[in-house]
């Protein structure tokens, strides 16, 4: 008879102890699900508001138009998966030019960076004589009519030129108004930017 007890006992203990360890498989499978779960919503959620962050400097003005030089609509969703850089600038501004002139000039090796030059409101045949007569490459600047002069007032800018990085997530890491090093700047580019390729 005490063998058959102890046996029971041995057999309910040992019941218990699968329905434990189930138990706990059970709780450690939530937590990974959990964990998945909220990992992959915080991605999501990051994605959506680097997208908006870096539009509500862009354009947050929807009502007015960025055009390009032919003319064609521009918007910051046009340039997926890169850096950007934004100049504010204008022709009647020397020192515009200068830094204009200058990453034109230097900037010819770097992968993944979009450079945008806005133009604060000048007419359009005033910009293709400065691009004329400084030989700008368009294929490393794009320049941007903003005929409302919208990114300079929205985005509170305060002097000229500015010059503006958005790192590959949206994140505002560099703003410069009136002056421009560009080895500072080229440090944040290498600091900030995994997607940014820098050649020798």
């Amino acid at each position: 008879m005490s063998y058959v007890k102890k046996h029971t006992r041995n057999k309910k203990g040992f019941e218990y102890k699968n329905i434990l360890v189930f138990l706990s498989l059970l709780l450690i499978l939530g937590v990974i699900t959990y964990v998945f779960f909220a990992r992959k919503s915080e991605t999501e959620t990051n994605k959506n508001s680097s997208v908006k962050k870096i539009d509500t400097s862009f354009s947050s003005a929807s009502n007015g138009s960025y055009m390009d030089l032919n003319g064609n609509k521009i918007s910051l969703f046009d340039y997926p998966g890169n850096a950007i850089m934004i100049i504010s600038w204008a022709t009647w501004c020397p020192q515009c030019s200068n830094i204009m002139r200058d990453i034109n000039n230097n900037f010819k090796n770097i992968k993944n960076l979009t450079i945008l030059g806005i133009n604060r409101a000048e007419e359009k045949e005033v910009v293709d004589s400065w691009i004329t007569k400084n030989n700008l490459n368009q294929g490393i600047i794009k320049i941007i009519l903003d005929s409302e002069d919208n990114f300079y007032t929205k985005s509170k800018s305060y002097a000229m030129p500015e010059i503006t990085l958005y790192n590959c997530k949206g994140d505002l890491i560099y703003k410069q108004s009136s002056s421009y090093n560009r080895q500072v700047f080229l440090n944040k580019v290498k600091n900030n930017n995994s997607c940014i390729s820098l050649k020798n």
